[in-house]
């Protein structure tokens, strides 16, 4: 994406930095086609997205630690409330500025990267780690969060599965993944029983 910027000082900085990590670390910069921009909103776009993440580990130097650590809800979402720097405060793309950005970590979004990412990891983690129920006990921090509402989750609701949490609606996408996507109906619980109550009929 710096290849392209608008070039104004923070742009410069930036450049003048990749480009000494660059040769130092022989790295090779993400062709500009594979950042998305079509139907996102611009509090979405990807340079807000890169400087949240990196407003998060730049306060957080031990949060690999303090994540697996903490299994509540509310107290890891402090974690995420910090700020993106000053110029991201007033841009959504580099060298156009805005009176004010939605840069910041909303619940909305925090919810989202526990579901898709904290939870999965964790459970991960202490599923691989021997003679260890925690990731267990950290996977139930979906049970916290309201279920998601995409297209998928509102077909299991016309079909009479209501979930009641994050962790009933990731279930019911992972059965929907696994199971009806492959027409592994036989191996699927709900499945057999539907076809049980069907050949007595």
């Amino acid at each position: 994406m710096l290849e392209d910027a608008i070039v104004d000082d923070y742009v410069i900085k930036l450049k003048t930095e990749y480009n000494y990590l660059r040769n130092l670390y022989k790295l090779s910069p993400i062709p500009a086609h594979y950042w998305k921009f079509s139907k996102l909103r611009p509090a979405n776009f990807p340079q807000i997205k890169i400087a949240q993440l990196v407003s998060v580990l730049q306060g957080f130097q031990a949060l690999f630690s303090e994540v697996i650590i903490e299994s509540d809800k509310s107290k890891l979402f402090k974690y995420f409330k910090v700020n993106v720097s000053e110029y991201w405060k007033t841009h959504y793309v580099f060298g156009k500025p805005v009176d004010k950005t939605s840069s910041g970590f909303g619940k909305t979004l925090f919810e989202s990267i526990v579901i898709n990412t904290l939870a999965p990891f964790i459970f991960k983690y202490f599923k691989d780690m021997p003679d260890s129920n925690n990731g267990i006990n950290h996977y139930s921090i979906l049970s916290g969060i309201k279920p998601e509402n995409n297209r998928h989750i509102r077909i299991w609701k016309k079909l009479g599965f209501e979930p009641h949490d994050a962790f009933s609606s990731q279930a019911l996408l992972h059965l929907k993944k696994y199971y009806c996507d492959k027409r592994n109906c036989l191996t699927c619980q709900i499945g057999h029983n539907i076809m049980q109550q069907i050949s007595k009929i």
